[in-house]
């Protein structure tokens, strides 16, 4: 993927082609930055014309945007100096696990861009994942593999051969032992992700299922919350029917930002006293 400028005349030239680094400055700041051309941006403008402000911007957004951003065709398009930048920063916020799965994409990626192997061989042959991690070479140390639940690194991760023998053991070892200090020659990054948000249950009541729940006509419940820094992505609500109601009862779900509609889900049914479950992304 190219990321191609529209001049004047109605015709498209790459980055490359602009004439000098001042004008490739300016054209980098009125570019609109997504998830899909992020990565492309990013790792074009480091080789080409290097603007520490755009590529700070770059990589603010990729951390605002982690989930997203590592799961789009642009991530096995960035230079292994780019992906490096995203990999130390201590402010993805996206599981690690994913993270571990994105950076096997990009190896797999750039092994077949070299032509070395047929694509689907690759996948499913112990050789492919001795060359991703050739591939991948020292990066694979800064994935933060204790990061990674036990019982998940042993059913994913432990079962493959990105990762040695000895350093699947010094792995569990540390996870185990969860020591205040690394370990000396642990090569591992131990740091957690400062934004990566844990899944929270944010509650309006307790619920006690042996306790009959009533909510009165045209009552209306709602939850208020504020957060310190960063930002938090909303998944689901859980809803109650009040159990003096014989027929399903029906409603809206309104998400606000202070006064601002973000989402308005109507015509919503709760048909049993159990809590029914509304996802709002998948």
């Amino acid at each position: 993927m190219q990321v191609r400028i529209r001049v004047s005349n109605g015709t498209y030239v790459r980055c490359e082609e602009i004439p000098n680094c001042r004008t490739r400055k300016k054209v980098h700041r009125v570019l609109e930055i997504s998830v899909d051309n992020v990565c492309c941006i990013l790792t074009e403008s480091s080789r080409i014309c290097p603007d520490e402000e755009f590529e700070e911007k770059c990589l603010q957004f990729i951390m605002k945007h982690s989930s997203d951003v590592i799961e789009s065709a642009g991530f096995c398009s960035l230079s292994e100096e780019c992906l490096r930048k995203i990999l130390e920063s201590d402010g993805m916020s996206a599981p690690e696990k994913d993270i571990y799965k994105a950076c096997k994409r990009w190896a797999l990626e750039t092994i077949r861009q070299k032509g070395n192997y047929e694509l689907d061989n690759l996948c499913i042959e112990s050789k492919g994942n001795e060359e991703l991690r050739k591939t991948l070479g020292d990066l694979v140390y800064l994935i933060r593999f204790t990061n990674i639940p036990k019982e998940m690194f042993s059913s994913t991760v432990a079962k493959e051969n990105i990762l040695s023998s000895e350093e699947k053991v010094e792995i569990f070892q540390y996870m185990l032992d969860k020591p205040f200090e690394t370990p000396q020659g642990f090569r591992f990054n131990t740091e957690s992700r400062r934004d990566v948000i844990s899944n929270k249950v944010i509650k309006q009541f307790l619920y006690d299922s042996n306790v009959p729940f009533v909510i009165k006509k045209g009552e209306q419940h709602g939850i208020n919350f504020k957060i310190s820094s960063g930002f938090v992505k909303l998944a689901g609500i859980n809803i109650f029917r009040s159990y003096d109601l014989e027929k399903p009862c029906q409603g809206k779900i309104t998400v606000l930002e202070g006064e601002q509609e973000l989402l308005i889900m109507d015509g919503v049914c709760i048909n049993s006293y159990e809590a029914e479950s509304f996802y709002l992304y998948r």
